[in-house]
């Protein structure tokens, strides 16, 4: 059964998976940012609000797009024959040291790093499975939309009327079609490039000629500030991004205030704030208990539970609440103290644990004679190191060398020994074709060819942190210049008579009454010559 593994490229993979790691972050501090300053402006205009909230929507995308591009071009070539590769790969006793050393991290991000690529696939094909279900539901909502169009009924010749005088006066110069529907439960705009307003017969006979014309100001509104395409690319990013809250949040706030800015145009357009609230009101009373619409239909009662807001907001002054954004700041609150707690811990990692450094030794021997021809091809390894990097892979690939970091092999035209085991005839001419592709020169019976690997590993601890009651008794000897020249340690003591001595020579009584609370000694020290030796590295 295939895995995602061979479904998508390496560098694919590698990089979508970062790309979905680091948009946690990315995400999580632009949505923060854009609540604070939404609290901010909260009494600015809606535009303005609403421009900010789809800048940063954007900005989410434009750095996803550019993590993407950067993790694609950075990923690791396939398999080479160059030295400095051979280096870098990971070694079976590398890991085989990390478990030996748990609870320690060898390094706080890279080690990290190294967990998280092991497991990107995972977070892939949970993404790929989710975008999958968001991707069937917004073929659902383009279907819906698409039905809608074909299933209309004309409607009278009074509203198609307050429609042409609302269309001349906000100066539009695209046809807009005004149509009625029974599968609408509100009124709504559909489609950009030919934009069609739907009406429910049943909220549109129950509100005064005055109210549908404030509705039909709303719709239109729409048609003018180009939602549509808006709320299409707003759907296609929350599509890529539905596991991120801030998206979530971003999302309910330009809902919010996309309704808000259309109330405000809509105002200029019909008449005043009251009418158009009055209008809402009514609209609300007819539309209680509709069923939620897809959101790539606009229609005028928008994201569900804002009406009442709105109205208020006309009639009053008073901000509309935007529905949604409690779940949405809660997670994302949750998100960024886990991140936060992640780097904390990681960084807390880094600084107490120990180092690992690596070592490799690697001696190779050819016997070739001058005289041995040519192949047809140039060589395919440049260094010694290139060449046992190829051997080493098919090594591997056959089977034959499970440690990479500690191995021995030698060819000839007779034979192939691993680690000083003889391995099947049958795949001897494999290694020598090899060994000629690598070198341009052909074997021949007095060709051998030897090499041998060894890689060791150290764990060195971090030094403990220094005493800073020693550095600063430390400071105060030098001040008075009685640290030796080139000295490396100094002994200093106090007797069990009261006297003071470094390096075995008696100092003044002054200076003991100076150096006592410097020293670290022990409670019970009265009475008895208690010493400390100082390293005179510390600073």
């Amino acid at each position: 059964m295939p895995t995602l593994d061979h479904l998508l490229a390496p560098a694919l993979l590698r990089a979508l998976g970062f790309t979905l790691l680091h948009s946690l972050w990315q995400g999580t501090g632009l949505g923060l940012g854009v609540g604070l300053l939404l609290w901010l402006l909260r009494g600015q205009a809606a535009v303005v609000r609403y421009r900010l909230a789809a800048m940063a929507l954007a900005t989410l995308v434009g750095l996803a797009a550019v993590t993407f591009a950067h993790y694609y071009q950075q990923a690791p070539a396939p398999a080479a024959s160059t030295a400095a590769h051979f280096v870098s790969q990971p070694t079976y006793a590398a890991l085989k040291l990390q478990k030996q050393a748990a609870g320690h991290a060898l390094a706080a991000w890279p080690a990290a790093l190294a967990y998280l690529e092991q497991h990107l696939a995972v977070g892939v094909a949970l993404w790929l499975l989710g975008f999958t279900l968001m991707l069937g539901r917004l073929g659902l909502a383009l279907s819906y939309v698409q039905r809608l169009r074909h299933r209309v009924s004309p409607v009278p010749e009074a509203w198609q009327q307050a429609l042409a005088r609302l269309v001349a006066r906000a100066g539009l110069a695209r046809p807009v079609a005004l149509r009625a529907s029974a599968l609408v439960p509100s009124p709504l705009v559909i489609g950009y490039f030919t934009p069609v307003i739907l009406l429910p017969l049943s909220v549109a006979s129950g509100l005064r000629p005055a109210e549908l014309e404030m509705v039909l100001a709303h719709e239109l509104a729409h048609i003018l500030r180009r939602d549509y395409l808006f709320n299409f690319l707003q759907t296609l990013a929350e599509t890529v991004f539905f596991y991120h809250p801030a998206v979530w949040y971003l999302a309910a706030v330009l809902h919010a205030e996309r309704e808000n800015c259309c109330d405000d145009l809509a105002a200029q357009l019909g008449g005043n704030p009251r009418q158009l609230a009055r209008a809402l009101a009514a609209l609300a009373a007819l539309t209680a208990g509709a069923a939620p619409l897809p959101r790539l239909t606009l229609a005028a009662g928008g994201p569900r539970g804002s009406l009442l807001g709105r109205v208020r907001r006309l009639a009053y002054g008073q901000p509309a609440p935007t529905t949604g954004l409690w779940p949405a700041t809660l997670a994302l609150l949750l998100l960024s103290l886990g991140l936060g707690g992640l780097l904390h811990s990681a960084q807390a990692t880094h600084r107490a644990g120990p180092v690992l450094t690596r070592t490799r030794n690697s001696a190779t021997t050819k016997e070739t004679p001058h005289d041995a021809p040519r192949t047809a091809h140039p060589a395919l390894a440049a260094s010694d190191d290139a060449l046992q990097l190829l051997m080493q892979q098919q090594l591997e690939a056959d089977g034959l060398l499970t440690n990479t970091d500690q191995y021995t092999i030698y060819l000839t035209t007779r034979k192939l020994l691993v680690n000083g085991k003889s391995q099947p005839a049958a795949l001897l001419p494999r290694y020598q074709r090899l060994y000629e592709a690598a070198t341009g020169r052909l074997m021949t019976p007095t060709t051998a060819y030897q090499t041998q690997n060894e890689v060791t590993y150290r764990v060195a601890p971090t030094p403990p942190p220094a005493d800073p009651m020693r550095a600063a008794l430390l400071r105060q000897l030098r001040r008075d210049g009685l640290v030796p020249a080139h000295a490396r340690q100094l002994q200093v003591a106090v007797t069990k008579a009261g006297g003071l001595l470094l390096d075995g020579q008696a100092q003044s009584a002054a200076r003991l009454a100076v150096y006592r609370p410097l020293l670290p000694l022990p409670p019970d020290s009265a009475g008895r010559t208690t010493s400390v030796l100082l390293n005179l590295d510390v600073r």
